[in-house]
């Protein structure tokens, strides 16, 4: 994995604002301080990683205007109302995309045929990012696990 978090500081399993009460909203400083910290990680890829994670992170802010930009487990991630719900990372060799649950993919299995993945990840070529309707499924089925009382 590519990281630029080798502190524990910065791998706090929890946003980088994790002193924010979950669902509240975090301070535009705190904003800025995880979007600054998601930046950094995405220059520190090498390309193509870096091209193809910046049009993923750019695909799921239009898909969760309402997220909190967060770095939990030394990847950039996605939370809505405190619940985890999208995460990205560069590897040498593939990109990967985490819904934050184990049990996401096995249940989208049909449409993620071609795709190497394990019970948490869904791996993809380093220069071909994910597309929006892939995502948006991925997402909501997310969102459906989250608001169904699933953690």
């Amino acid at each position: 994995m590519i990281s630029a978090y080798e502190s524990p500081e910065n791998d706090d399993r929890a946003c980088t604002h994790s002193n924010t009460a979950r669902g509240s909203n975090p301070t535009e400083d705190e904003r800025a301080l995880t979007a600054n910290l998601i930046d950094t990680y995405l220059d520190a890829a090498p390309e193509p990683q870096r091209s193809t994670l910046i049009v993923v992170r750019d695909r799921i802010r239009r898909l969760l205007p309402r997220a909190d930009e967060c770095i939990t487990y030394a990847l950039p991630t996605w939370k809505v109302d405190g619940h985890s719900i999208a995460g990205i990372g560069a590897w040498k060799n593939h990109c990967s995309y985490f819904p934050m649950s184990g049990s996401v993919l096995p249940a989208l299995e049909g449409e993620l045929a071609g795709f190497s993945q394990s019970k948490g990840a869904l791996r993809f070529p380093i220069d071909e990012p994910l597309s929006e309707r892939l995502l948006l499924t991925l997402i909501t089925a997310r969102q459906a696990e989250v608001e169904a009382g699933k953690r």
